[in-house]
């Protein structure tokens, strides 16, 4: 299969993974990206993101796979009661590059582990 040169030569490395990530999801469905996500979700659901930090930065979820998620939920009018992307420990997403307190919301979305926060069934 021969990459897109418009995404391969990108030097916008989150736009490019942006880009991607919106594609996927409309390969998913067969539409558009926003056409699965408002099948999954209400314009009005929190929405969580789990993200696996436990491999460390090079091998765990990217920061630019999860703001291409929540570009393509914004895009859909989705997560207004917020999102949040989260996993066990604060430090190891800190040490993935996500971002912390108004610098996440600036960006649409919460950063929080689960040491700081807790957590419930």
């Amino acid at each position: 299969m021969a990459s897109d040169p418009d995404v391969a030569g990108s030097r916008d490395r989150a736009q490019a993974v942006g880009t991607l990530v919106g594609r996927a999801l409309g390969a998913a469905d067969g539409g558009g990206s926003a056409d699965l996500l408002s099948r999954l979700f209400r314009p009005t659901d929190r929405i969580g993101i789990k993200v696996n930090m436990l491999a460390g930065p090079g091998l765990s979820t990217s920061v630019d796979v999860v703001e291409g998620l929540v570009g393509a939920l914004r895009a859909a009018g989705l997560g207004s009661r917020g999102i949040v992307v989260f996993d066990r420990l604060a430090s190891e997403l800190s040490a993935g590059g996500y971002p912390a307190g108004s610098e996440a919301t600036d960006r649409g979305y919460r950063v929080v582990g689960t040491d700081e926060t807790g957590y419930s069934t």
